[in-house]
């Protein structure tokens, strides 16, 4: 959604490294896929590297259209993607090693410049995958660790009494912000996980958790869509 907290960030890294204005595609009422197809080609004929940003649910969606073109795109090297989100919004949920995958096949960009965002709203920093492309230990294999900057503090903590449970043993995740100069400082999620050497291993969402997210978004954005073209909306 354009008045997300992602749409914001990701307007401001294209401010700041950007090399253009950047192209959005994707608007109220939903992806233009076309838009992002015609992108993708024209870099792949330029050579010119380039950086995807959006949720894993438009992700999906893309790989999707690309099937149905028959296309195989060979991006430039140092193109990468940042996806976030995870399974929130998808009609058909892809494991993060799903959507690397689908990079390395779909895009030409490799496992280790494909890189998933972990954040909320309610937090000003957030926390990326760990890939030999950002760090000397990119922590388990097959199962990603997720970065966290110095000024964030992450804890697992006991859902009753919401006492740290220790080193790499899994609770509700517990962030402490000093970034959030304007609002509260600690954050306590309803996302499961542990931590190891300051390091952060998602699991998923607490059991009755809500769903939520800007990824929710994408749903959003094609029932709309689905919605004018039925009629369904005067």
């Amino acid at each position: 959604a354009p008045e997300s907290s992602l749409a914001r960030m990701i307007t401001w890294c294209v401010e700041e490294f950007g090399l253009g204005p950047g192209v959005c595609a994707a608007d109220r009422l939903g992806l233009d896929l076309e838009m992002a197809m015609g992108v993708l080609a024209e870099c792949e004929r330029e050579r010119a590297p380039l950086c995807i940003l959006g949720t894993t649910a438009s992700l999906g969606a893309l790989f999707a259209r690309i099937d149905e073109s028959g296309k195989r795109f060979r991006l430039a090297a140092g193109s990468r993607v940042m996806d976030t989100g995870g399974a929130k919004g998808q009609a058909v949920p892809m494991e993060p090693a799903e959507v690397i995958r689908g990079c390395v096949e779909r895009l030409g960009v490799g496992p280790a410049m494909v890189i998933n965002e972990y954040g909320m709203t309610e937090l000003c920093s957030q926390l990326y995958d760990a890939t030999p492309f950002n760090s000397a230990d990119a922590g388990e294999p097959g199962r990603r660790a997720k970065i966290a900057p110095a000024w964030l503090r992450c804890a697992a903590v006991d859902p009753v009494t919401l006492r740290p449970v220790g080193e790499g043993r899994y609770g509700l995740l517990r962030f402490f912000d000093l970034a959030n100069v304007g609002s509260v400082s600690c954050v306590l999620t309803e996302d499961v996980g542990r931590v190891e050497n300051g390091r952060v291993y998602l699991a998923g969402r607490a059991a009755m958790a809500d769903i939520r997210g800007c990824a929710l978004g994408i749903e959003q954005f094609q029932a709309y869509r689905c919605a004018v073209a039925g009629g369904e909306l005067g």
